[in-house]
């Protein structure tokens, strides 16, 4: 018996049709990497009186470089890299044998990079019948393996990283001028905000690996291949925690 889930898969509008009569090579899947980068900084200088003077910096860059397939089930990948930096600096002069300069200042970096799905595919996983395949409602369908063909994975287990840093700055520096000697005084406080996320080398929705456990791996590649998606065409997993084949 057919596994209905294998069933409901190949009748989805969001499988491809074959594009000829071959039994492979009989369909496409077009992937563009884009690359974008913005990056400018504000700078201002404002001499407030004969005593004060202000200065403050803003520098702005993200990156992001997204990989997309046309192939809906592949998902899209994506990479953003925003960095964020602020500084106020104020100078003043007490008197002449004091001056003094305070400091703030605010660092934000970010690393982020996984998978995501198209609105189109939804919670598929569910949709094809697969127990818990879109677990917390995240959407798209988890990453099922064939290792050794020509197409070796459907969907992806969604391995998301994200690692934002926020630096937050405060100093103050007093210089105090006594004839021929200068000395310099003051405090600097840091506080660091590291939040990481990372979903774990099964990602947000998992997998299910489909090997050789129930069929023979004698035989060339292509064998082996079909041994696999017998498996998976047979409910047959090699990878899960009950280890049964229904045929």
């Amino acid at each position: 018996m057919i596994d209905p889930v294998a069933k409901a898969l190949f009748n989805s509008s969001l499988y491809p049709a074959p594009i000829n009569g071959n039994l492979i090579n009989n369909a496409l899947n077009t992937s563009a990497n884009n690359f974008n980068a913005n990056q400018y900084d504000i700078k201002i200088d404002y001499n407030i009186s004969a005593k004060d003077r202000l200065y403050g910096r803003y520098s702005h860059a993200l990156q992001k470089n997204p990989t997309l397939n046309t192939f809906a089930l592949f998902g899209t990948s994506f990479s953003e890299a925003p960095i964020y930096s602020g500084l106020l600096n104020w100078t003043h002069t007490i008197s002449q044998n004091l001056l003094n300069e305070a400091r703030v200042g605010v660092n934000y970096v970010k690393l982020h990079n996984g998978t995501v799905f198209g609105s189109s595919v939804g919670n598929f996983g569910n949709t094809l019948g697969i127990a818990n395949g879109n677990p917390s409602g995240i959407p798209g369908l988890l990453s099922l393996n064939f290792a050794g063909g020509l197409v070796s994975t459907i969907g992806n287990s969604e391995v998301t990283q994200r690692f934002p840093s926020t630096v937050i700055q405060f100093s103050d520096g007093l210089i105090i001028t006594r004839g021929r000697h200068v000395f310099h005084t003051g405090f600097e406080l840091w506080r660091d905000r590291i939040n990481i996320f990372y979903s774990g080398n099964s990602g947000s929705l998992g997998n299910i690996n489909f090997l050789n456990a129930f069929t023979s791996s004698a035989g060339p590649g292509s064998a082996r291949l079909t041994a696999r998606i017998i498996l998976f065409l047979l409910v047959c997993s090699s990878e899960t925690n009950s280890n049964t084949c229904v045929s």
